[in-house]
């Protein structure tokens, strides 16, 4: 008699440890996504001295038998940026010079850039719990509000400037990455 009691006991501990694993999932995915996206939006809006000086290897042009170290400096910069990114987002910011075109502002106004505080506000999610996976992959899309710091080269001068826009993601290979993402001088 007291077996089917133990055996029912077991079967109902169970299903509620799937319930919670199944929700914490769900939290932990978004972790991930988060964090992913906190990342490249890092990455992408700080600009220190050595974007600075790329800025100006990119700019400055090159002698015909220079074409291969101009080539491999430029690869070498963008791929650490490539992490982050879907391969269609990366393919497509490197196609439109977007990673060097986040400093030409900076750069002509003679300031650095910090990231002071980043938030997000979850816009949507398709397919978290991956109930449909055969027809879509899992996306998470937020609208995030950036702080950015603003400082001149000298020091003297600092401006904070808040920015909110859109980042979608999107999980490949149980790993989350920037899926859409509009460049701040859009």
């Amino acid at each position: 008699m007291k077996t089917p009691r133990k055996i029912y006991s077991l079967i109902l501990v169970i299903f509620i440890t799937f319930i919670f694993v199944g929700c914490n999932t769900k939290n932990t995915d978004e972790q991930e996504a988060q964090k992913n996206a906190k990342d490249w939006l890092n990455l992408y809006y700080t600009v220190e001295e050595s974007d600075f000086e790329f800025y100006e290897k990119m700019n400055s042009g090159f002698k015909k038998e220079e074409a291969q170290e101009f080539i491999s400096s430029l690869n070498e910069y963008e791929e650490k940026f490539k992490s982050f990114l879907s391969d269609s987002l990366f393919q497509n910011l490197e196609a439109n010079r977007d990673f060097t075109l986040r400093i030409k502002e900076p750069y002509e106004q003679k300031y650095y850039i910090k990231v002071k505080n980043i938030e997000f506000e979850k816009y949507q999610e398709k397919n978290i719990d991956n109930t449909e996976k055969d027809k879509e992959q899992p996306m998470l899309v937020y609208y995030y509000n950036i702080e950015l710091v603003q400082t001149s080269i000298s020091g003297d001068e600092i401006k904070i400037d808040e920015i909110r826009k859109q980042i979608s993601l999107q999980k490949n290979d149980d790993i989350w990455k920037v899926h859409l993402f509009r460049p701040v001088y859009n």
